[in-house]
Formats: C-alpha cells, structure tokens, sequence
C-alpha cells in the first residue's frame, strides 16, 4: 500500500507500528488515571490538575487566567474552573491586576505552598522508586513527548 492510499504525506519506515504508538497513548491515559489515584493525592485532597495548577503557579507567579490555560494546555474555561477550585481551597489567591482591572493574577497562598511541599514530597519517592535506576530517563521521554506535542500542535503545523 502506497502512502497516498494510506492517506499520509511521507513515507513510514518498515520499523514503525502504529499498534505500539496506539498502546503507548493507551498507556499514558491509563497512567495518568491511575496516578491521579494514588495515596499522596486522595491525603492532599487535590486532582491532578489542580496539582499541575499549583506547580505551574509555583514556578510562574501572577499568571493571568488566559496565560495559565496556555501553560496547562487547556482551555481557558478549564482553567477557570481549577482556578476556581484551588482558589476555593484556600491554595491560591486571584488578585486584579494594577494595570487594569479586568486582568486577574494569581499566586500561591502560603497553605497552598505547603500542601503542594507535602504532596511532593511523597510524590517524588514514588516516583524514584517506580522508575529505580531509570530515573535519569524523564529528560528523554519529556523531549519525546514534546516531539510529539509538535506533531499535533497547530500552532506548529501552520492551521
């Protein structure tokens, strides 16, 4: 079969199998479920994505909720709504801007900054020990996870 037949545009190696790509995205579904699962978060009781929310916080404070989106990869009103849940909490707090007051910043409180400490601090064991002497490998899947981010991003392929 050619691959204008197959509907592609280039050619597929011999090697390649579209079954393994389709179980490995099985597999990441199936991980992240059972992550979000696991002891450290039903203790925090924080999902997976307002964990994603507060280390992105973390790491870049006073986001607007339209940049928060961006970072999470997620709409903005998914966002609204983890912005919304862990301002609940008590996790963060959703300030107006100086500038103009239709923009709203958001940072970690100093609550949500401990129990973000606290659920890593179990997470990052579990993790190590799960992975054992592989734990160096997260750099390598990462970029390969980005490489195929670029694959489907729009942004990236020009639509």
């Amino acid at each position: 079969m050619t691959s204008v037949e197959t509907g592609t545009s280039a050619e597929v190696p011999q090697d390649f199998s579209i079954e393994t790509f389709a179980d490995i995205v099985a597999s990441m579904s199936r991980f992240l479920t059972r992550f979000a699962s696991t002891e450290p978060f039903k203790e925090a009781h924080i999902g997976l994505a307002e964990w994603l929310g507060l280390m992105t916080l973390k790491s870049k404070p006073g986001l607007s909720n339209k940049q928060f989106a961006k970072l999470l990869g997620t709409t903005v009103q998914r966002a609204a709504q983890i912005t919304d849940a862990l301002k609940k909490a008590d996790l963060i707090t959703v300030s107006q801007t100086v500038d103009d007051a239709r923009v709203h910043s958001m940072s970690v409180t100093p609550t949500g900054m401990q129990r973000l400490l606290e659920l890593n601090g179990k997470l990052s064991p579990m993790i190590c020990s799960g992975l054992g002497s592989r734990v160096n490998s997260l750099g390598g899947t990462r970029k390969n996870l980005a490489r195929l981010l670029r694959m489907v991003s729009p942004a990236m392929t020009g639509k």
